[in-house]
């Protein structure tokens, strides 16, 4: 019969199911914010899609410009 694990060994084991368990609360926090996050890119996705169908099918010319006056986007009116 193996003897008892020593005070040492049984610290060291210890230590080591702290730092398993704080990794995996701290990978289950950060995926709730992942979650959280591509929820909120899909709502953007979501509203830059609404928007720029707007925009395409609307009949009249339309063009936006960056701050630098280069041309972001041209309906297909204009193209």
């Amino acid at each position: 019969m193996p003897g008892k694990p020593s005070y040492e060994i049984l610290k060291q084991q210890v230590k080591d199911l702290k730092a398993k368990l704080k990794s995996s609360i701290s990978f289950e926090t950060h995926e709730k914010e992942i979650k959280s996050l591509k929820s909120k890119l899909s709502d953007e996705e979501i509203a830059k899609n609404s928007a720029r169908s707007v925009l395409e099918v609307n009949p009249n010319p339309i063009v936006i410009y960056d701050m630098d006056g280069k041309v972001e986007y041209l309906n297909k009116c204009l193209v």
